[in-house]
């Protein structure tokens, strides 16, 4: 299954909720499930920079926080 990408590079609701889901809600960073006031992101497994796909198996849920950190690390 391919992820259409919509703004701030982001799949569609549904597929969000998909990987979600699939997931446990959990937060595949710090492994804790909803915080208040956070919002999910998607990240690849595999950076698209690194030769990773666009597919729904290539992503995982993250708080947003979460994310923003990693990438800065």
């Amino acid at each position: 299954m391919r992820a259409r990408r919509r703004r701030g590079n982001q799949p569609p609701p549904e597929v969000i909720l998909y990987i979600a889901r699939r997931d446990g809600f959990t937060c595949h960073i710090c492994g804790l499930g909803h915080l208040p006031h956070e919002e999910w992101e998607i990240e690849h497994n595999i950076a698209v920079a690194n030769g990773g796909r666009d597919k729904v198996r290539n992503m995982r849920l993250a708080h947003g926080s979460c994310n923003k950190e990693k990438g800065t690390a």
